[in-house]
C-alpha cells in the first residue's frame, strides 16, 4: 500500500507540474525567446563580437532578449513540444494533446530548411558560437534529430504515412548530406555541423540514437553498420574513468551532453537488441551518477580540468537541460531494465523545489552569484519533454498495482543501496 501511494503521489506531482508549465506556455501562445539569438544591428557583424555578445546576453541576470526580439516559436522547441504532447497523448488518449502535437509537427514540416534536398531544419536566427557560425535556415543536425524523433512518434501513434515519409527524409539527410568522416574500416563519425566538422561525441551519438530508432522500423543492414561504426568511435573516445570530453581538445566534461551519449547508447540497445556497447554504457553511467549530482540530487553542470577555456565553463553551475535530460535518460534506462526511476524522482523533487518559478516555468541556469530566471522557450520545451518522459514510465507502473509495487520497491532498494 505504501508503494502504491508513493506511485500515486509521484504521478500527481508530475501531472500538477506539467499542467502548470503548459498553462504558462499557453499564456504565451507557445512563443518565447532563444538565449542564443542576437539583435540584428549594423555594428554587430564580426564573428568575435557576435560570439562575445551572445555569451554576455545569455549569462546576464536579466533576460534582455525581449527588448530587441519578438517572441516566436523556435524549431528546437517545436520538435520537443511535439514529442512531449505525443507522450501525453499516449498516456491519456486525450485528443487535445494529439492536436497540439499535430500543430508542432506541421509547423516543423512547413519550416524545413531550403538548403537541403531531404528534410532538415535549422535555427530561425544567425548562430554565432566560438568555433563556428551558421546563418538562419542552415540545417542543424541536432534539431533535425529531435524533429525526426517526433515524426517517428507521430507515425507510431497515427500510422499516417506522411510522418513516416518525413522521418525517412530526415534519415536520408543524415546519410546522404551530412558529412560522415571515416576513421577506419569500422570507425566513423557524423560531424557536429556542416560549419563545424569537429568530432564532438554527443552529436554523432544523438544522430546514431535516432538512426537506431528508425532501424527498429526499417531493419536495414547498411544502416546498422553506420550506427555501429559511429558508436565504435564514440566508445574509443571514452576516457578510462567512463567520461567523454565535450570534444577531444576541451578541458571539461558536462552533464547533459554526457546524458545525450548515454541515452543514445541505451536506445541502440533497445531498438537493435545488440549489447555490444554494454560495458561502455555501464561505465559511462557510473561516471555520470558519481560526478554530476550531489547527495541531495542537485545537478552539477561540469567537471573541469585545467583553466576554463570559455565563460560557460567558468560560470555555469546548473543548466535546466541537466535536469530535463536526466529525467529523459533515467526514463529511457528504465525501459532497458536498469531501474533508475527512483533517481529521476529524486532529481524531479529537487528541480520542483529549487528551480521552478511560481508562474509554472523553470529557470534557465545558475551561475555563482545568481540564478538566470529568463523563461527561454527552448529550455521550457526541454523540461516539458523530460516531465512527459518520466510521467509515461510512472503511468506504466500504475497499470498493475501488484507489478507496480514490486518494481517500485526494487528501484527504491536500488537507490538506497547506491546512496
Amino acid at each position: 500500500m505504501k508503494s502504491s501511494q508513493t506511485i500515486a503521489d509521484s504521478i500527481d506531482k508530475i501531472e500538477t507540474t506539467i499542467s502548470g508549465l503548459i498553462a504558462f506556455l499557453e499564456s504565451n501562445d507557445f512563443k518565447g525567446w532563444e538565449p542564443y539569438e542576437l539583435p540584428e544591428l549594423s555594428w554587430l557583424q564580426s564573428h568575435r563580437l557576435r560570439t562575445m555578445t551572445t555569451q554576455l546576453l545569455r549569462l546576464f541576470p536579466i533576460a534582455l532578449h525581449g527588448y530587441f526580439n519578438e517572441k516566436k516559436l523556435h524549431p528546437k522547441a517545436a520538435a520537443l513540444f511535439a514529442r512531449a504532447f505525443l507522450n501525453l497523448h499516449e498516456i491519456t488518449s486525450e485528443q487535445k494533446y494529439y492536436e497540439k502535437a499535430l500543430f508542432f509537427l506541421e509547423w516543423l514540416i512547413a519550416h524545413r530548411s531550403a538548403q537541403s534536398k531531404h528534410f532538415s531544419i535549422g535555427n530561425l536566427h544567425q548562430l554565432s558560437m566560438k568555433t563556428y557560425q551558421a546563418s538562419p535556415d542552415t540545417p542543424s543536425p541536432l534539431i533535425t534529430c529531435f524533429a525526426v524523433e517526433a515524426f517517428i512518434s507521430a507515425y507510431e501513434a497515427s500510422q499516417d504515412e506522411k510522418f513516416f515519409e518525413a522521418a525517412e527524409s530526415g534519415i536520408k539527410f543524415f546519410l546522404e548530406e551530412l558529412p560522415l568522416r571515416k576513421v577506419s574500416a569500422t570507425e566513423c563519425f557524423f560531424v557536429y555541423h556542416s560549419n563545424n566538422e569537429q568530432f564532438i561525441p554527443n552529436a554523432p551519438a544523438a544522430i546514431s540514437g535516432t538512426l537506431s530508432r528508425f532501424y527498429g522500423i526499417s531493419k536495414e543492414p547498411s544502416l546498422l553498420r553506420i550506427i555501429k561504426n559511429n558508436f565504435n568511435y564514440i566508445a574509443k573516445s571514452q576516457n578510462s574513468d567512463g567520461s567523454w570530453l565535450y570534444h577531444p581538445d576541451s578541458r571539461y566534461v558536462d552533464n547533459f551532453h554526457t546524458a545525450f551519449i548515454l541515452e543514445a547508447l541505451a536506445k541502440f540497445q533497445y531498438y537493435t537488441s545488440d549489447n555490444s556497447f554494454e560495458t561502455v554504457l555501464s561505465k559511462g553511467l557510473a561516471f555520470y551518477l558519481k560526478t554530476f549530482f550531489t547527495s541531495t540530487w542537485k545537478p552539477i553542470h561540469k567537471k573541469r580540468s585545467g583553466f576554463p577555456s570559455n565563460a560557460d565553463s567558468l560560470l555555469t553551475k546548473i543548466d535546466l537541460r541537466d535536469i530535463a535530460m536526466g529525467l529523459s535518460l533515467f526514463s529511457t534506462l528504465h525501459s532497458t531494465q536498469r531501474n533508475q526511476l527512483s533517481l529521476a524522482l529524486k532529481l524531479l523533487d529537487w528541480s520542483i523545489e529549487k528551480f521552478k518559478s511560481r508562474e509554472g516555468y523553470f529557470y534557465y541556469q545558475q551561475v555563482p552569484l545568481y540564478t538566470i530566471k529568463g523563461p527561454f522557450l527552448r529550455m521550457q520545451a526541454w523540461m516539458l519533454y523530460g516531465l512527459s518522459q518520466i510521467l509515461k514510465v510512472m503511468k506504466s507502473l500504475e497499470t498493475s498495482s501488484k507489478e507496480g509495487n514490486q518494481v517500485y520497491d526494487q528501484i527504491e532498494t536500488k537507490f538506497i543501496e547506491s546512496a
